[in-house]
């Protein structure tokens, strides 16, 4: 009887480090993701900010750099740890996604999204 409650106590283990590797691939995924969209949003950004599309406006730069650096700042210790293979938080991860995506909704809110094409 004791063996097969230290098997079932195994069993439950390994299922749960299954889960928590899956968990943290699935989040290096959405990091991997939001460094796609982040490079995606820049590259518009910085034609726009070299007037590749007419005259910037100064206020619309402004904007773009200031949401350019919290998405990178959000995200750029996550890719490090995910480069090395550390453990990321969850909840950092959708903090950087949420701030990925507001940079990209802006860009394409001044019409932008376009401009790398």
């Amino acid at each position: 009887m004791n063996h097969f409650r230290l098997l079932c106590a195994a069993s439950g283990l390994c299922l749960l480090a299954a889960c928590a590797s899956t968990l943290q691939a699935d989040l290096y995924q959405t990091i991997y993701a939001s460094e796609a969209s982040l490079t995606a949003a820049e590259t518009a950004s910085a034609e726009y900010a070299k007037g590749s599309f007419g005259t910037p406006s100064a206020s619309v730069v402004s904007a773009l750099k200031t949401y350019d650096a919290a998405a990178y700042n959000a995200l750029h210790p996550l890719e490090l740890d995910a480069a090395s293979g550390a453990s990321v938080d969850a909840l950092k991860v959708q903090a950087a996604e949420e701030a990925v995506s507001a940079y990209a909704s802006y860009v394409t809110s001044q019409h932008l999204s376009g401009a790398s094409k």
